[in-house]
């Protein structure tokens, strides 16, 4: 079957359908008019009400230890480990972005350290 170009009956936005159809909404019209499923909801409401003192992506982390001494690993709580382990040290980005630079910088010098050497030796 071929295809068509219809507008959405709602906003009038072009949608691409199949030969046959009559009328249709688009998708933007569609999520509108629907709620977000519950586990969806849930999920979300849990994350914003964890969100003191856990920085960005802890449940990725391998290993992640919470101030108060509980321990995650790839998000799940590890009981057994509760207080037996340092906090996991929260970096802002800018701290993030000085250890990096101080790393970039200390394997320029030494590739320039290198390149000295060799010019030395090819006279």
């Amino acid at each position: 079957m071929g295809k068509v170009t219809l507008f959405c009956s709602k906003c009038d936005r072009e949608v691409e359908v199949e030969e046959g159809v009559k009328e249709v909404i688009c998708w933007r019209c569609t999520q509108k008019s629907t709620p977000a499923p519950a586990s969806i909801m849930k999920q979300v409401d849990k994350e914003f009400s964890d969100a003191k003192g856990f920085p960005k992506g802890w449940r990725w982390m391998k290993q992640f230890v919470h101030e108060d001494g509980r321990v995650f690993e790839k998000g799940e709580e590890r009981k057994d480990l509760r207080g037996k382990l340092k906090p996991t040290p929260i970096l802002t980005r800018s701290e993030k972005r000085r250890i990096k630079d101080a790393k970039e910088l200390a394997k320029q010098a030494k590739l320039a350290q290198v390149y000295k050497l060799k010019r030395k030796k090819k006279k």
